[in-house]
């Protein structure tokens, strides 16, 4: 049984983001890249010999078609999960994934950029956005919840358990390293709101999930609430150019360069889009609120399409 070192894998989180920020171009237009220097360090980290082939096979041939990548479980003879990998900023087609897990009996298909990885129950009957189990994104998650769950798809028995506890061995069970099983805030703790009308009393601070027209994402910061966001937009095709700020003409929320009309005034937390475009992510979650609501509106969006649920 594989021997997962959670203290381990916050550093290679670690090195998995500078190496995304430093090479974001070449990894948004070669997919080999992205398997050869993004996926297989974070699967061996996970307990994964990707040089055995009775655990992971690339380039799986099926009758239905050909996942990047099959993982095996010790001793088993078909594959526990099937892995479709992306240049990184580009989605998979999940139905035809899906549709490959269903004819060969696979439960499990992950969906990666390298950077963003979704796990999914095939066998789940129900619309295509529900069969997702867990996601984390290497990014813009904090490095220990990206270790924790991305547990869920470690070389163990507990293969595809969101609270799976990882097997360690007694030396690198240090306060450091040990973790306890996780589980999904319970909903009596956390309230929805819509992004209208300004902030309510006594609004809770912490988000932990962003809802943009029916799509869910995972959030943990404020200024993730504005990446996640602008992120969809450029998805949608919606961002392909500078957006200034509201409060005035001088100030730019989203640049070609990471700096405000006056170049002496540079972005105080600038983050690189997936196109190419700087993102000022130094605000509160008030402004946060306002400015996101803004680029909504801007783009044809209504109050109501967007919603943040925060922790009590």
């Amino acid at each position: 049984m594989a021997k997962i070192s959670i203290g381990d894998n916050i550093e290679l989180i670690r090195e998995l983001r500078e190496k995304i920020r430093k090479y974001r171009d070449e990894f948004s237009k070669n997919e080999a890249l992205v398997r050869y220097s993004l996926v297989d360090p974070f699967l061996r980290g996970l307990g994964w010999d990707t040089e055995d082939p009775e655990q992971v096979k690339p380039e799986y041939s099926t009758d239905a078609g050909r996942p990047d990548y099959a993982l095996f479980l010790h001793n088993k003879n078909s594959p526990r999960a099937f892995i479709g990998a992306k240049k990184l900023g580009k989605n998979e087609d999940l139905q035809q994934h899906i549709s490959y897990c269903v004819s060969e009996g696979v439960k499990f298909f992950i969906a990666t950029d390298g950077n963003h990885w979704e796990l999914y129950d095939t066998y789940k009957v129900t619309r295509l956005p529900e069969k997702k189990i867990i996601e984390w994104d290497i990014i813009n998650d904090e490095e220990s919840k990206v270790a924790i769950k991305s547990i869920s798809i470690a070389n163990l028995e507990s293969f595809g358990e969101v609270t799976a506890e990882p097997i360690l061995t007694q030396s690198e069970r240090s306060s450091k390293d040990e973790v306890l099983p996780v589980k999904d805030t319970p909903l009596e703790s956390t309230k929805s709101y819509n992004i209208k009308g300004g902030r309510k009393r006594n609004r809770p601070l912490r988000p932990i999930s962003l809802s943009i027209n029916g799509e869910v994402f995972n959030v943990n910061k404020s200024n993730q609430i504005l990446i996640k966001t602008a992120e969809w937009l450029i998805s949608k095709g919606k961002i392909t150019n500078p957006f200034r700020l509201p409060s005035g003409p001088d100030r730019w929320l989203i640049n070609t360069e990471p700096i405000h009309q006056n170049k002496n005034n540079k972005f105080a937390n600038p983050y690189k889009l997936s196109n190419g475009l700087y993102l000022e992510t130094n605000y509160g979650s008030r402004r946060i609120e306002q400015l996101v609501k803004s680029l909504m509106k801007h783009f044809g969006y209504s109050d109501d399409s967007i919603s943040v649920r925060w922790r009590e």
